[in-house]
């Protein structure tokens, strides 16, 4: 019996031993959710923010590069097209040649005259300075 009563007793006391590792394990716990959350939060909010915001740059800087070229080829067509004409040429010759849009031509030409590469000699009328 008295082995018995020994066994429960040591028991016991591994029992409240288990119960204060747990308490303090569970405190532990609590206390890595708490802080790491708003840490962690917050890192991956900064690196969710940097990786956006360097994949917008990189698509910024394309999207630029690619439309500086087409700007400057279209700058180009336009020059060209006005170039081989000793007369002059208007718009709607210009868009026939290059089967460009309207909107595009008349940024050329804007961009062209302002650079001074082109003249106008009558309205809607351009030619090579």
């Amino acid at each position: 019996m008295k082995k018995v009563q020994s066994t429960l007793i040591s028991i016991s006391d591994a029992l409240q031993k288990l119960s204060k590792q747990f308490k303090a394990a569970s405190n532990e716990l609590d206390k890595l959710k708490k802080a790491p959350k708003k840490k962690a939060k917050a890192a991956a909010t900064k690196k969710t923010v940097k990786k956006k915001a360097k994949a917008t740059a990189t698509k910024k800087t394309v999207k630029t590069k690619a439309a500086t070229a087409q700007a400057s080829s279209v700058i180009d067509a336009v020059f060209t097209a006005i170039k081989k004409t000793r007369k002059g040429i208007t718009i709607s010759e210009i868009k026939d040649k290059t089967k460009l849009a309207s909107r595009q031509i008349s940024n050329a030409v804007y961009k062209l005259s302002k650079r001074g590469q082109i003249k106008t000699t009558k309205r809607g009328v351009y030619v090579k300075k």
